[in-house]
């Protein structure tokens, strides 16, 4: 077994860089400069069987009146910090909006809009 920090292999393929990464009790994710959001690990808590090591794309949905009447809006977007949990990933972008996936329940990152109220707006 390796005593040593091994590279994560699949991220830098098309010379994309990281940009922010988080780890989890038992999963990481990281976030690049183009944009994606990778996951790996094991996502569902002690799912042994299901442990993914190779990164995998985890999708960022993004409310529709976000972009409907702001064209520049998806072109701007991006995450500004992540952080997991022991089974959560938290997220928030450049607007001051708040993401949030509950592994158990789904791997896309959604608009946590009642965390949203608790906290307010940036912008």
């Amino acid at each position: 077994m390796a005593r040593y920090p091994l590279p994560v292999t699949d991220i830098n393929d098309s010379f994309d860089k990281v940009k922010l990464i988080a780890c989890g009790s038992n999963f990481n994710i990281c976030y690049t400069e183009l944009g994606i959001l990778y996951s790996w690990g094991m996502l569902i808590p002690d799912d042994i069987d299901n442990i993914q090591w190779c990164p995998n794309f985890m999708p960022i949905s993004i409310q529709k009146e976000d972009y409907e009447d702001d064209e520049q809006f998806l072109f701007d977007f991006h995450l500004t910090d992540i952080k997991a949990t022991y089974r959560e990933v938290l997220a928030c972008d450049s607007k001051g909006r708040i993401y949030h996936a509950d592994l158990l329940q789904s791997s896309t990152l959604k608009p946590a809009l009642s965390l949203q109220k608790l906290v307010g707006k940036a912008y």
